[in-house]
């Protein structure tokens, strides 16, 4: 009982110490672990254009084609509203879709006079 009480207790530090699913982007940008799932190779989060984000009444309009993120093999376009972005410590957009390319789980934005 206390030996399986033991590796109980060493799983959980170890576990504490590994790093969340959050990468880094290209830019040195830290994606937060809700928002990102893997790492800078196989995650869901990347830098997308500027000419895909358009500000709207309520939010953002996030236009993506085939090539301008990872995970898009067919054209989408997705709302996210105002006070649910993230904002950008790089001066670029980020998009990271989960659970699959049709959910646009955070956008990070450039912040307005960046």
């Amino acid at each position: 009982m206390v030996l399986s009480i033991r590796y109980l207790l060493f799983a959980v530090i170890v576990a504490a110490a590994l790093p969340a699913g959050a990468h880094t982007s290209k830019h040195g940008m830290k994606y937060d672990s809700w928002c990102c799932n893997g790492s800078a190779v196989n995650g869901d989060c990347q830098e997308i254009p500027d000419s895909a984000v358009e500000f709207v009444p309520g939010g953002y309009r996030v236009t993506l084609a085939p090539g301008e993120h990872k995970l898009v093999t067919r054209p989408h376009s997705y709302f996210k509203r105002a006070d649910k972005v993230r904002f950008s410590t790089d001066g670029h957009y980020h998009a990271c879709l989960w659970p699959t390319q049709d959910s646009l789980r955070c956008l990070y934005v450039v912040p307005m006079g960046f």
